[in-house]
């Protein structure tokens, strides 16, 4: 883990469902972020350019627009990073939340949807999917805490590596393994 600047990784489609604007607004918000933490922005889509109209309007300079890559290159890219954010706002589960944890990465996400069950507090923070602004405020929030507290980040990606485990194909495989016998044996 990075002692100075904190590195933080957002992958996704660039577009409204994936809600990138809560984080550019949430780093405008705050000169702690905006001098603590770069930024990696991992995905194209629709609303790429506007997106990258909104963080120049915004001041943003901490920010690193990566465009669509690899799988392997997200992977690259995770490893360089301190954490993830999950913007997305309105997503059944997503795949990149245990990939995240699978490289040690806490998450800062919506508590909603398969976001909400996939992080616990032992390896991210959850935010209220309530307005926008509030959702703002608490990214925010969520990503100064993180700058200012490192033990706890460190208890995060400690965290997000045992989760990683636990919501993982091979678990989830003898959970059901171990479901079904017991149905069978009843």
């Amino acid at each position: 883990m990075n002692q100075g600047k904190l590195k933080v990784i957002w992958c996704g489609r660039l577009d409204e469902f994936k809600a990138l604007f809560i984080l550019l607004h949430s780093i405008a918000g705050s000169d702690l972020i905006q001098q603590n933490v770069t930024f990696q922005i991992v995905g194209s889509g629709p609303l790429g350019d506007r997106l990258r109209i909104s963080a120049e309007k915004l001041k943003l300079s901490n920010i690193e627009w990566t465009g669509r890559v690899s799988h392997e290159e997200v992977f690259r890219l995770m490893g360089k990073a301190d954490f993830f954010v999950h913007t997305s706002i309105r997503e059944a589960t997503s795949s990149v939340i245990p990939e995240a944890f699978s490289m040690g990465l806490p998450v800062i996400c919506h508590d909603a949807y398969g976001m909400g069950i996939a992080v616990n507090d032992s390896c991210g923070i959850k935010i209220p999917l309530d307005t926008p602004e509030r959702s703002i405020e608490c990214f925010r929030s969520a990503i100064e805490q993180l700058v200012c507290d490192r033990v706890l980040l460190r208890n995060l990606r400690q965290g997000a590596l045992k989760r990683a485990g636990e919501i993982g194909w091979d678990n989830m495989v003898r959970t059901i393994s171990v479901d079904y016998y017991n149905i069978i044996v009843s």
